[in-house]
């Protein structure tokens, strides 16, 4: 029988999280919040977020750029100013 050394290497890395605060003005409901939540989980699957229907602003936690937030939310349908 052989004996098998197996080894792992751990590493930290610390990254800025961010807290964006976008104007979604087409979310109307709480399926539409549920579809850019899905939609900026597509960039970063870690990424928090809360939408206001009433004043149709989305605050998201991410590490991701706002560029590429932006550009998966617009993709399904809901572009952010």
């Amino acid at each position: 029988m052989k004996l098998i050394k197996i080894t792992s290497k751990v590493f930290y890395a610390e990254v800025e999280i961010m807290t964006l605060q976008l104007k979604v003005p087409k979310i109307a409901c709480s399926a539409c919040a549920n579809t850019i939540a899905q939609a900026v989980k597509t960039v970063d699957p870690a990424a928090v977020v809360e939408a206001d229907i009433k004043t149709k602003f989305v605050t998201i936690q991410t590490v991701k750029p706002e560029n590429e937030v932006k550009k998966a939310i617009a993709s399904v349908g809901y572009p952010a100013l």
